[in-house]
């Protein structure tokens, strides 16, 4: 991602309804999925945290959390959020050893790096036999734009390829569903006239201020789409959020 990115991550994502809606519906499979099995007084790994906004929200229910990024940038801002130690390093080249963590979080990660299965098996070497992986990535190749081209993305996934990714990576499938279902299609119409109309050469994201009451209602609409894909999945959306496991031994 550019480095001046994560300035605009800073400004949008502690209210923005997109950050908001995908943070809660983290919260929601953690809270559905691992802490029933996992110790509260556990260990956790967010890899990318970008500028700590997650590792804040989530990690503080855990004895120990560890935040990675690959930019000293962002590390630098999530200083401003959080103390939990935080480690310079390649998500695909994790500096921990073997069964480390019981929850490893790896979201809007996967899209970035070269080779996502090497960062799928790193994900799953450090995490702790019996633990969990949450993870989100963006959805549907067609809604490629210059938003992806901005942030670094590299692809986008569908579920069958994604799925199929994280079981080879040596996961088990708990929970998974797309999200931003309500959205998909006005999303995709602002995203075709965007790029017929685009003339910069530079891309830029699509990040922008929305007036409040509307910021408002999309949260709403959000919280009621995110327990909806909680308790059926929603059959497609413009991203794919959801949980995964080790199997004991």
């Amino acid at each position: 991602m550019n480095e001046s990115e994560y300035g605009k991550l800073w400004k949008f994502e502690k209210t923005h309804w997109w950050f908001v809606a995908r943070r809660r519906l983290v919260r929601s499979l953690i809270a559905k999925c691992v802490r029933a099995s996992s110790s509260k007084d556990g260990s956790y790994l967010d890899v990318g945290c970008g500028t700590g906004i997650v590792l804040d929200e989530v990690g503080s229910g855990f004895k120990k959390q560890v935040g990675l990024d690959i930019s000293q940038g962002a590390l630098g801002l999530t200083t401003e959020r959080v103390s939990s130690p935080l480690v310079c390093a390649d998500a695909c080249r994790l500096p921990f050893a073997d069964n480390s963590f019981d929850l490893v979080s790896c979201l809007d990660v996967l899209e970035h790096v070269r080779d996502d299965l090497d960062c799928i098996r790193e994900c799953f070497r450090v995490c702790k036999p019996g633990g969990y992986m949450v993870f989100s990535a963006p959805a549907l190749d067609f809604l490629w734009s210059e938003h992806d081209e901005a942030i670094h993305h590299l692809r986008r996934y569908s579920w069958r390829s994604l799925r199929a990714k994280l079981e080879a990576g040596g996961f088990q499938v708990v929970k998974a569903t797309y999200a931003v279902f309500t959205l998909l299609v006005p999303i995709m119409l602002i995203r075709f006239v965007a790029a017929f109309r685009r003339t910069r050469m530079e891309p830029e994201t699509a990040l922008s201020e929305i007036p409040r009451w509307a910021n408002q209602i999309l949260i709403v609409l959000h919280n009621v789409e995110s327990a909806l894909s909680l308790s059926i999945g929603l059959p497609v959306g413009t991203g794919l959020v959801g949980v995964v496991r080790k199997e004991p031994t």
